[in-house]
């Protein structure tokens, strides 16, 4: 599998490094669309699982949790 060369400002890490409030996708890229990007929300200890949600979902309905895996910070949006 091809390696795909990121920008210098996008930066791909581990979804426990990601701070609440966060925005983050799950693709590299440099210019998202607003449904590729997500918030982080916290970490739900009972579950084990990092909660996120979709930037347009201003009320927050519908969070996903994910597990461990990385993720693509540092792009312009």
């Amino acid at each position: 599998m091809k390696q795909t060369q990121l920008p210098d400002r996008v930066k791909r890490i581990e979804i426990c490094a990601v701070k609440r409030g966060e925005l983050f996708t799950l693709k590299p890229t440099m210019l998202p669309d607003e449904n590729q990007v997500w918030v982080m929300d916290g970490y739900d200890r009972v579950t084990k699982i990092y909660e996120a949600h979709h930037f347009t979902d201003v009320k927050h309905d519908h969070p996903r949790g994910f597990r461990e895996r990385k993720v693509y910070v540092g792009f312009i949006f």
